[in-house]
């Protein structure tokens, strides 16, 4: 507010509050390009290094203008929008974003993605998730979905000479565009019936008896279900976890499912209030599929970042446990399970990039063995993340588990909240089974620690927030009980 106090006081340029409304996006685009000229004539021998550095930096100014800018207000005829809300997303977004681009930082050599074009097409795509948190129209929305998920296909393909990478981009970019295509017929269905793509219009109108409305609707849920690897949706997954290298695991992740929860948590809580019983069904239909596919399937599994998948397929399931209430509770264990998500994540990808075993990245579950023999702290590290996840007390995982059950009991899901807390029990089974492999099981090659101080800050940073939330609460307690959507 003070920002723009002084741009209206001393600076009367027509249209300045809408560009401030959107300035975190029109700054990293902006930058984006300008980065992309003082590659090609400046940066040479160091493409990457620099323009990793230089991506870190637009990122941070990127974040604290989101968090200094005008937190409320519409622009561009009503196309996008900023609440409360949004800005809460798009933090986390750019702080997800600061994450990958710091393990990449040394990471890219050994992963086969040292091309400066990863970092542009990381920070185009920051752009569109940016816009897509913030989206107030169907048009937007779609434009923004787009904008996000076109460079996250070409990001997965960089590692050139590899078939898994090849493949899982593929099976991307062809299941995404299907899943856009459900998407962008929803859409159809609504402007047909409704006469208008606007979220303000649509959210007047009366919905509930309107068949081509709900249908349209179950279409967009279908597309987005995808996007979040929500089961029966998920089949991309674990092909993708597997084939990327693994700072882009991590950020497919995390950044583009953050933004399409947020938007998600914005259609079904304003856009559609008025059908709420019809989606209640639906989105309870997604978390159990989730929970149990994500449960199930992790046990089988032998390679690390298929295990993660199905974990995180798991947690959407969870996730989606909170949204089902359409309370403020729910609202709010929903944005507190996605800081602790991140924070747990990025810990586990942190440890996983810093191991090696005969000089190449460790992939399988059996290439732990022996950890807690060569490297003590790592391997407890990584035992207060696997339980962490798995909802053990007083960790910070087990808060958020907590959070999104009490909501749905709260208000009157009960059956849910109890097979929410089974599936919770099944899924610690292969946390476990990591954990056991890492302190009772021996290995004759042993392991190497090769982590720079950029790794070594986020396994202490996701550590200090694991072990210590409960002492953190009030702080995330106050930033998020004050959010308004």
């Amino acid at each position: 507010m003070f920002i723009q106090n002084i741009i209206n006081n001393y600076l009367q340029i027509p249209g300045i509050d809408g560009m401030l409304l959107a300035m975190p996006e029109i700054f990293i685009f902006c930058s984006t390009l300008i980065l992309m000229i003082l590659d090609i004539f400046f940066f040479k021998e160091k493409s990457f290094k620099n323009t990793n550095k230089f991506g870190i930096f637009i990122i941070i100014i990127a974040f604290f203008l989101a968090l200094l800018l005008p937190s409320t207000g519409v622009a561009f005829n009503g196309l996008y929008f900023v609440s409360e809300l949004s800005t809460f997303f798009k933090l986390i977004i750019l702080l997800s974003i600061f994450f990958v681009f710091l393990l990449s930082h040394d990471k890219a050599d050994i992963e086969g993605i040292k091309f400066s074009e990863f970092n542009f097409l990381l920070l185009l795509s920051t752009c569109g998730m940016l816009i897509l948190v913030s989206s107030n129209s169907f048009l937007t929305f779609f434009l923004a979905l787009e904008l996000q998920a076109l460079p996250i296909y070409v990001m997965c393909a960089l590692k050139k000479n590899d078939i898994k990478s090849a493949e899982a981009s593929l099976k991307y970019f062809l299941l995404g565009a299907l899943s856009s295509g459900f998407i962008l017929f929803g859409i159809s269905l609504i402007y047909g019936f409704v006469g208008s793509i606007s979220f303000e219009q649509v959210s007047n109108i009366s919905l509930k008896e309107n068949m081509g409305i709900n249908f349209g609707l179950i279409l967009i849920l279908a597309g987005v279900a995808f996007k979040i690897s929500s089961a029966p949706f998920h089949m991309w997954a674990p092909d993708v976890y597997e084939g990327t290298p693994s700072p882009i695991t991590f950020f497919i992740a995390t950044a583009p499912k953050i933004s399409i929860l947020g938007i998600l948590v914005y259609l079904i809580y304003r856009v559609f209030s008025g059908i709420h019983d019809n989606l209640s069904d639906l989105i309870i239909v997604l978390s159990l599929s989730s929970m149990l596919v994500g449960s199930i399937g992790a046990i089988v599994q032998k390679n690390l970042k298929r295990l993660i998948a199905y974990s995180s397929i798991a947690h959407m399931g969870f996730i989606l446990v909170g949204m089902v209430a359409f309370s403020e509770k729910g609202l709010h264990a929903i944005m507190y399970y996605l800081i602790i998500y991140l924070f747990l994540l990025t810990g586990v990808f942190a440890i996983i990039l810093s191991l090696q075993k005969d000089d190449k990245p460790i992939e399988l579950i059996s290439d732990l063995k022996g950890l807690y023999n060569d490297h003590p702290f790592i391997s407890i590290c990584l035992l207060i993340f696997m339980f962490s996840l798995a909802g053990i007390p007083p960790l910070s995982g087990f808060f958020g588990k907590w959070l999104v059950f009490f909501s749905a009991i709260d208000s009157g899901f009960y059956i849910l909240a109890i097979l929410g807390v089974l599936f919770s029990v099944i899924s610690a089974f292969y946390y476990l089974k990591i954990i056991r492999v890492m302190f009772f099981e021996n290995s004759d090659t042993p392991l190497n620690l090769d982590g720079n101080r950029e790794i070594r800050f986020l396994i202490n940073l996701s550590l200090f927030i694991s072990v210590l939330f409960f002492a953190l609460f009030p702080i995330f307690d106050y930033m998020i009980l004050n959010t308004k959507i």
